[in-house]
């Protein structure tokens, strides 16, 4: 690949030495404005560094399209110029960008170097701040609750440092066996998607890990989720859920609930539950692709079957969150390989 004088990329995590990851960490922390910001730091991505080291982003590549996952890392600043980089660095080697789960803010940057931008799907934000949980429209959150704890299942966080190394493996080896079990029974042909974390709770750095467990919290694990930080920890993103096989219906709500009053008794305002794909995004948008537009009205439409879009939508409705709009932007355009590029990292062909 060739390279802009000054600027750095690296094909994995391991290529880019101690020193730019701890940056890299610190970046994703601070200046991540969405729920995969901090996934960058997981295996399997490449790195492009802005000039200076001002700026960085993390991508997937398939072919000659890179997938952009976690946005433009960098201070408000700096993203013009790591956007610039991004682009000259793309020219040069002739490949398709595409940047995921833009907000509204975002697009300005994007529009005015003439990216095609499409709405995505939809982020579901519940706004937590006084919150009391009580009333008709979180009934049905109630009742799961309520029922799972009626089963004498306990929710908690773990922490690391507070177990002993025998007691940690364990763990991790249950949770392992219970992930790989959830994954078998995806449609997807692989664990890392585009849009979606990966499970290793040997990294998790700043990344929060909790479980449900029976048995008045000495039985069998139920499940657990992963939180991720953003917005500097101002905002969490509820991003990795598994169930056990078998698990007490209903445990999935639980964990989210528990989670969701956890971080409302830390002092927090809002927590994501992440990403919709595909969800209202039939409409025409400025500068737009029509290629995409109508490719992700037929996901959402007629591909529940590989990704079930009505149902994520209705059930993270539940918890009524503000649904707020993420986009894709895509330069120089978007064409039929880009497209079979994409079903390709997303583990669907």
């Amino acid at each position: 690949m060739h390279l802009v004088p000054g600027t750095l990329h690296f094909v994995s995590r391991a290529a880019m030495g101690d020193r730019l990851f701890r940056k890299l960490e610190h970046f994703a922390f601070s200046y991540g404005r969405s729920y995969d910001s901090y996934m960058v730091i997981e295996e399997g991505y490449e790195y492009f560094w802005s000039v200076g080291e001002g700026g960085v982003v993390a991508f997937s590549r398939r072919g000659q399209t890179l997938f952009v996952i976690g946005g433009l890392l960098a201070t408000a600043e700096a993203k013009d110029q790591l956007l610039h980089d991004l682009v000259a660095w793309s020219r040069l080697n002739g490949l398709t960008l595409a940047v995921f789960n833009l907000a509204d803010d975002d697009l300005p940057r994007f529009r005015h170097i003439d990216w095609k931008i499409n709405k995505f799907g939809e982020d579901a934000i519940v706004t937590i701040g006084a919150e009391s949980w009580q009333g008709q429209r979180y009934a049905w959150v109630r009742r799961q609750e309520s029922y799972i704890q009626r089963q004498g299942v306990k929710f908690d966080e773990v922490i690391h440092g507070d177990m002993s190394s025998e007691a940690w493996l364990s763990l991790i080896g249950q949770l392992h066996a219970l992930n790989s079990a959830c994954l078998a029974k995806q449609p997807q042909r692989q664990q890392k998607l585009v849009f979606e974390g990966w499970f290793d709770p040997q990294q998790l750095h700043r990344k929060r890990l909790f479980i449900a467990r029976g048995a008045d919290g000495l039985g069998p694990i139920e499940g657990f989720l992963l939180c991720n930080p953003y917005h500097n920890g101002q905002e969490w993103a509820i991003e990795l859920y598994r169930q056990r096989p078998g698990a007490p219906r209903g445990v999935v709500p639980f964990m989210i609930i528990k989670a969701l009053r956890w971080f409302q008794a830390e002092g927090l305002s809002r927590v994501s539950l992440c990403l919709v794909p595909a969800a209202h995004t039939a409409s025409t948008h400025p500068s737009d692709s029509r290629l995409v537009r109508w490719l992700l009205v037929i996901w959402s439409r007629y591909g529940n079957f590989l990704f079930n879009v009505r149902g994520l939508y209705h059930f993270k409705s539940r918890f009524r969150p503000e649904f707020q709009p993420r986009y894709v932007a895509l330069y120089p355009r978007a064409t039929w390989r880009t497209i079979i590029d994409f079903l390709a990292a997303s583990g669907i062909v």
